[in-house]
């Protein structure tokens, strides 16, 4: 059976509302669309959000907790050793990078949304400084990561590299996505942290 027929009418609607607003940009995305897409009345589309900011505010959070979640499972995954780990965070965030925060629909957020930018602005701190401070911190506690670097000063230098340039007014002025910024940010400041056998291992991986 297709994944959509099993699906809650309204995480069908949240599920396509987020593929169009992520791939076309929030404003260029009509109710009448969505509603034409999902089979349904428009009038039917209103009962389950009353306008279409209440949508993107939904899809947003729907994939802001996905990505939360698939970062928390793969902390937790105690049978995976660090470098598979890293690994595995590695392409997991740049999957999700990938299909969520393309040029055109941060633009447009920033534009028309911003209150949706500050909340996207806020998740990605508070990831960095829970989750990826967890994972810095396993990774000097594994033996993986050199032991002369402060863990609090890489968490900075990391929010800072992310903070600078995964957004709109940088991101328009560089000749690849934000899929290729977040792999080379990740890639250029944890190759940097690990020591030279961890090195060879994730590169194997």
């Amino acid at each position: 059976m297709n994944i959509l027929t099993e699906m809650s009418t309204g995480d069908r609607i949240v599920k396509i509302a987020a593929e169009r607003f992520f791939s076309s940009g929030f404003s260029k995305v009509t109710m009448d669309e969505l509603a034409y897409e999902l089979g349904m009345s428009k009038k039917t589309l209103y009962k389950f959000y009353p306008n279409k900011i209440a949508l993107l505010h939904a899809a947003v959070e729907t994939t802001l907790d996905s990505l939360k979640n698939g970062f928390e499972e793969i902390l937790a995954d105690c049978n995976l050793e660090f470098t598979a780990k890293l690994q595995t965070v590695l392409t997991f965030m740049g999957m999700q990078v990938s299909k969520f925060l393309q040029k055109s629909f941060l633009r447009d957020l920033q534009r028309t949304a911003p209150e949706v930018w500050e909340r996207i602005e806020f998740f990605r701190k508070e990831m960095i400084h829970t989750r990826f401070a967890r994972l810095i911190d396993e990774g000097m506690r594994s033996g993986a990561f050199r032991n002369d670097v402060s863990q609090d000063l890489v968490v900075l230098v990391y929010f800072s590299a992310i903070q600078r340039i995964i957004n709109p007014e940088t991101l328009a002025q560089l000749p690849f996505t934000s899929h290729d910024a977040f792999q080379a940010i990740f890639t250029l400041l944890l190759e940097g942290l690990l020591t030279d056998e961890s090195r060879d291992k994730l590169r194997s991986e």
